[in-house]
């Protein structure tokens, strides 16, 4: 399954780089984009995915989580994650597809048609760039630690909710090595899994954000969880940190100091 998954990933790269030249985009909310290239690769794989597997559910940014009950096995697509980033032509963006059972990714696949780099597991097989064989860092100390901030598209007009937001990067500023914004939170993942980076996080994401690129953690010897510690199954919106797992319990004291006596460290 995962050879013919890659390889409809893959096929997506004619719409992206043709519909480029002639990008479209209109806005879901503020600081919140559409681009017909997001509706051309939704459209398409849907097809495709429907021809191969019929009998199979499929959710993406354009259906709404609640509509599914997850019995069936779901694919889960962001069809451009880092809507924004194309927009502005900074090639960091990917389409990101995931195979659910039960509300459990047990496959994904993250393409980005820029850099030619496609991430890749399967549950229990490992996890892969461009074939290869991939792990997580082995840094162990959060000070030397380089963690992705999250700031997903939230309502600039919530001076509150923004003021939270920018508190939980200075509080991971001041006690990690350096922090990075990529702007896709898919990618940011994959990288995890990688090695490029140590921790992720970000306060809140939907599914297709998500739902592949965290089995590629798990699958690399990461750590996946929400802000309470909690295993997180991707069917709904959600909290998430992602690390190596050797800064796990750090990254969760940092985003909420004053959990650290109330929480109960649960091995996950």
């Amino acid at each position: 399954m995962l050879e013919e998954i890659v390889e409809l990933v893959h096929s997506t790269k004619r719409i992206i780089v043709n519909e480029n030249d002639s990008l479209d985009v209109s806005a879901k909310g503020m600081k919140n984009y559409v681009t017909n290239i997001d509706i051309a690769v939704s459209n398409y794989i849907k097809e495709q995915l429907s021809k191969m597997y019929p009998d199979y559910e499929f959710m993406d940014e354009e259906i709404d989580s609640d509509e599914h009950d997850f019995k069936k096995p779901t694919w889960v697509l962001d069809p451009i994650d880092g809507t924004t980033n194309l927009v502005h032509g900074y090639n960091q963006s990917a389409v990101s597809l995931a195979l659910l059972a039960n509300g459990i990714p047990i496959l994904g696949v993250v393409y980005n048609p820029f850099t030619e780099e496609t991430y890749t597991a399967e549950i229990n097989k490992g996890a892969y760039l461009n074939g290869k064989h991939i792990k997580v860092s082995d840094v162990n100390d959060i000070e030397h630690s380089l963690i992705s901030i999250g700031t997903y598209a939230l309502d600039r007009s919530d001076k509150k909710e923004e003021d939270e937001n920018i508190e939980l990067m200075n509080n991971v500023f001041r006690h990690c090595d350096r922090i990075r914004r990529l702007g896709s939170s898919a990618l940011d993942l994959c990288h995890v899994a990688c090695g490029r980076l140590d921790a992720m996080y970000e306060r809140l994401l939907a599914p297709w954000d998500i739902a592949a690129g965290m089995i590629i953690v798990r699958e690399a010897g990461g750590r996946v969880t929400d802000f309470d510690n909690n295993l997180i199954q991707p069917t709904k919106r959600t909290q998430i940190i992602a690390t190596n797992g050797k800064v796990h319990e750090k990254m969760l004291d940092i985003l909420f100091p004053s959990r650290q006596t109330d929480r109960t460290n649960k091995k996950i």
